[in-house]
């Protein structure tokens, strides 16, 4: 965990964690693809005290799949529904699985919110035909009525449609904003740069020229500085006002060791969203125990 985002460790938890799950309902039953797609669709899901917000997604994600959509270079239906899990291993091993993980969870997310959910029924079929030890593929074709491969085809097509359109959920895009965000200040506030506000801070992190690299299951994404869309938080069907993000000043530390470490190495200004559903979040800084001058974040919310 050390040095890694929080959302990063918790993503991974969370997507581990269903396996486990799967694996107590299913054994070794579950096709490669569903079992990753909905390992990423709760890996995706945020957590916050006792309530779990499903359905999100990063603005990442939904790009790379829409872009493979569009210039043809998605997996076909018939392959991924066949795929192994020899197959499947074979790709991640020779650094080649990205597109499978992000195309299994938005197949997920398509079977679940598709069309006002119109497949919610047939996904829970299938998975009862999988716990009752039914063949994957035949699973898939006996709940979904897909008895020939032009079936198969067509409902590609309207995953597809959904693929071109999907929104990513604009909690867990704001996490990463915030992330991208706290990392370039970071970055900045290292090498003496103060900006005052999330304006100063962007142009401060484009003359550096700075970019982000963060990593998930099977694949890398980079952030850069000189796209706008990494500045700004999406909109989608819950928050129906922008999301803006913005400064906010620390409070004054208590005692005299505190003040002075606060003047040799001051803290960076908190970040925090405002008008984001079910709750604003923000980047809280801490000090590392081992070397009080190196700064943490957590992400916390508001």
């Amino acid at each position: 965990m050390e040095g890694l985002p929080k959302q990063r460790v918790e993503h991974v938890i969370q997507h581990e964690g269903f396996h486990q799950f799967a694996y107590a309902f299913f054994g070794n039953e579950m096709p490669p693809w569903l079992n990753e797609g909905l390992a990423e669709f709760f890996g995706e899901a945020v957590v916050e005290g006792s309530s779990v917000i499903i359905g999100q997604a990063s603005p990442q994600v939904v790009d790379q799949v829409r872009k493979a959509v569009n210039q043809e270079k998605y997996i076909p239906f018939m392959d991924l529904l066949q795929m192994d899990d020899q197959r499947w291993n074979g790709n991640v091993r020779n650094g080649s699985a990205g597109l499978q993980y992000m195309q299994s969870w938005s197949m997920v997310q398509f079977l679940v919110y598709g069309e006002d959910g119109r497949y919610g029924t047939s996904f829970t079929a299938m998975l009862k035909l999988l716990n009752d030890g039914t063949k994957p593929f035949d699973a898939m074709r006996k709940a979904f009525s897909l008895a020939a491969e032009s079936d198969v085809q067509r409902f590609e097509a309207r995953w597809k449609e959904y693929a071109k359109v999907a929104k990513p959920g604009a909690y867990v895009a704001a996490r990463g904003r915030l992330e991208f965000l706290a990392e370039g200040l970071r970055d900045i506030w290292s090498k003496g740069g103060r900006p005052k506000d999330v304006a100063e801070l962007r142009v401060a992190m484009r003359d550096a020229k700075f970019q982000y690299t963060s990593s998930s299951h099977g694949y890398v994404t980079k952030l850069d500085a000189a796209d706008d869309a990494n500045f700004a938080v999406p909109d989608d069907e819950v928050n129906t006002k922008p999301v803006t993000i913005e400064f906010v000043a620390n409070k004054p530390p208590k005692g005299t060791k505190a003040k002075k470490l606060e003047e040799q190495s001051p803290m960076p200004p908190m970040l925090r969203t405002r008008n984001l559903r079910p709750n604003d979040v923000g980047i809280s800084w801490y000090r590392s125990a081992a070397d009080p001058t190196q700064l943490n974040y957590d992400i916390v919310v508001n």
